[in-house]
C-alpha cells in the first residue's frame, strides 16, 4: 500500500478544519484514535473531478477543490462514528458518485405547490412518504432555509409521493387548499402516527374548510395522482423514503441534514459555474 506523508494527512485537515470551523469532524476522529484509518482512506481514495488524485494529495495540493474539502469531511465524519475501512470506501464511492452524476431522471412538478425561485439553479425533487418521519423532518429543513435561510434564491423544492396512505392523501387534501406547506410543517410536530382523525384534527388547526378536506381525503382524482407519483417513483427505482433528485440526478448519500445540504450547496456551485 502506498504510504501516505503525515505532514500532507496533517495539512489535508488543517484545510478541511478552516472551510467548517463548526463542525470539526477531523478533530472528532482523531479524538477517537482514527488517524490512521483516515489517512489509509485518504491515500486509497481518488478524486477524479478537479484533482486527479487521491484525496489526501487533492487536499494538499489543491485546498479549494470543493469537492475534495466535502469528502475530506465525510472520511472523518464517518471515521468518527466507528466505520470500518471498507464501509469508509464503499460510502465515499457512493457519495462521490451522487456529486458527478450526469444520469437523469424523468420527474414530472406539479404534484404539490413547490418552494422557491422556479429558475433557481437547483431543484431538489424529493419522494416522501406522510408517515415517513424522516420525510418531513427533511421537508422541514427544506422549506426553512429554501424561504429564508441560505437556500434562499437558490433553490426550488418538488415533493412527490411515494406512498398511497391516509397521511398521502392528507397532504394532497391539503394541497388542494393551497396549504402543502403549513399541513406538512405541523406534521412534522406530531409524534402520534398519522390515523384519519388526527389528519382531520391537523386540518383544523391549520385553518382549512374540514369538511372540504374530509370529502378530499376519499376523492378518487387525488387518489389517481398519488398512484401515478407512486408508479413514477418506482419507475426511477425509488424503494425508501425520502429520496432525493438533485437537478433530476440521484443522490445516494446519507440523509442527514448536514450531508444534504453539502451537496445541495455543491449542485448549485456546479450548476452556477455552468460546467457539465
Amino acid at each position: 500500500m502506498k504510504q501516505f506523508p503525515l505532514f500532507m494527512f496533517l495539512l489535508g485537515c488543517s484545510v478541511i478544519a478552516q472551510v467548517k470551523q463548526e463542525q470539526d469532524f477531523c478533530k472528532e476522529a482523531f479524538a477517537k484514535g482514527k488517524q490512521e484509518l483516515v489517512g489509509q482512506v485518504y491515500t486509497q481514495f481518488t478524486v477524479q473531478r478537479c484533482c486527479k488524485s487521491a484525496l489526501g494529495e487533492c487536499l494538499e495540493k489543491k485546498p479549494d477543490c470543493r469537492l475534495g474539502q466535502s469528502m475530506g469531511d465525510f472520511v472523518c465524519w464517518l471515521a468518527s462514528y466507528d466505520q470500518s475501512f471498507d464501509k469508509i470506501m464503499e460510502e465515499c464511492r457512493k457519495r462521490y458518485d451522487s456529486y458527478v452524476a450526469t444520469a437523469t431522471f424523468e420527474i414530472k412538478a406539479g404534484l404539490f405547490e413547490s418552494i422557491g425561485n422556479e429558475n433557481a439553479p437547483v431543484s431538489v425533487y424529493i419522494y416522501i412518504s406522510g408517515s415517513c418521519p424522516l420525510c418531513k423532518a427533511v421537508c422541514s429543513d427544506l422549506h426553512r432555509e429554501v424561504a429564508r435561510g441560505m437556500l434562499k434564491n437558490k433553490v426550488r423544492v418538488v415533493p412527490k409521493l411515494m406512498t398511497t396512505g391516509i397521511a398521502d392523501y392528507a397532504l394532497l387534501a391539503a394541497n388542494a387548499q393551497g396549504s402543502f406547506w403549513p399541513f406538512i410543517l405541523e406534521m412534522n410536530l406530531m409524534k402520534q402516527r398519522p390515523t384519519e382523525e388526527l389528519m382531520i384534527q391537523l386540518a383544523g388547526k391549520v385553518m382549512l374548510d374540514v369538511t372540504q378536506f374530509k370529502n378530499d381525503l376519499k376523492n378518487k382524482k387525488l387518489h389517481d395522482r398519488a398512484a401515478a407519483s407512486r408508479a413514477e417513483a418506482l419507475g426511477n427505482d425509488v424503494a425508501v423514503t425520502p429520496t432525493l433528485f438533485l437537478n433530476k440526478k440521484r443522490y445516494r448519500s446519507y440523509k442527514n441534514w448536514y450531508w444534504i445540504l453539502d451537496a445541495i450547496n455543491y449542485e448549485y456551485q456546479h450548476a452556477s459555474s455552468g460546467k457539465k
